[in-house]
């Protein structure tokens, strides 16, 4: 243990000696001690100036004055595509990975069937490209195995009743009114009713129309001659 401890510290000084030497600016003479606004300096001569400077990466010049116009333009995320670059000021970028990608070039793929995986109660889950499916059990249902004998946790909404079906599926029956594959469609959760009309919803919950007194129909569509 402690042998592969040393050899991590020795790994780790040998790598920052070597950023070091990439990016080290010697025989120059920075006044007032200064590598630019976020460069190191190593080390001064007698009158104060900066002989030697460390700059960060992107950043040119003797005395890191230079700083990079975009990062994003020399592709630091990788080769694979699988992510937006985003610049910011002073050299800061960000690679912003695609689903199911992470890392810091986005060249990891998530594993989406690890122990915090998307099936209800962790059902068989396979991996599929960047993606997932879950294989549900009898009871369990949609793409995240929700159990639909439930009334609390089944997918359909407003206290829709869930029917399983074969391959995963479900039917929703939906309350008197409610529409959708979920039940997730509301009476009057939009105005259909044209010309002014007002949506209300009757005394057995569909959606009904109360038009202005020149209107008539079921959507208030039809004027009164």
């Amino acid at each position: 243990m402690k042998e592969l401890r040393n050899f991590l510290l020795i790994t780790i000084f040998l790598s920052l000696c070597f950023l070091s030497f990439i990016y080290a600016k010697t025989g120059v003479s920075c006044p007032n001690g200064s590598c630019g606004d976020y460069g190191n300096c190593l080390e001064k001569n007698d009158g104060g100036n900066c002989t030697e400077c460390v700059c960060p990466e992107g950043y040119g010049g003797d005395c890191c004055e230079e700083a990079p116009a975009s990062m994003c333009a020399s592709n630091p995320c990788g080769d694979d595509g699988n992510y937006i670059c985003e610049d910011f000021d002073n050299g800061v970028y960000k690679c912003n990975c695609a689903p199911g990608y992470t890392g810091t070039k986005c060249d990891v793929v998530i594993n989406t069937c690890s122990d915090t995986g998307p099936c209800y109660n962790y059902q068989k889950c396979t991996v599929n490209g960047t993606d997932y499916e879950c294989q549900c059990q009898k009871g369990y249902v949609g793409d995240q195995c929700d159990p639909c004998n439930d009334p609390k946790k089944n997918p359909c909404q407003n206290n829709g009743t869930c029917i399983e079906k074969t391959g995963n599926k479900y039917q929703c029956i939906c309350p008197k009114g409610y529409g959708g594959d979920k039940c997730e469609k509301e009476p009057c959760a939009t105005n259909m009713c044209k010309n002014g009309g007002v949506c209300y919803t009757d005394e057995k919950g569909f959606a009904r129309c109360q038009c202005l007194d020149i209107w008539e129909g079921g959507l208030c569509d039809s004027k009164i001659l």
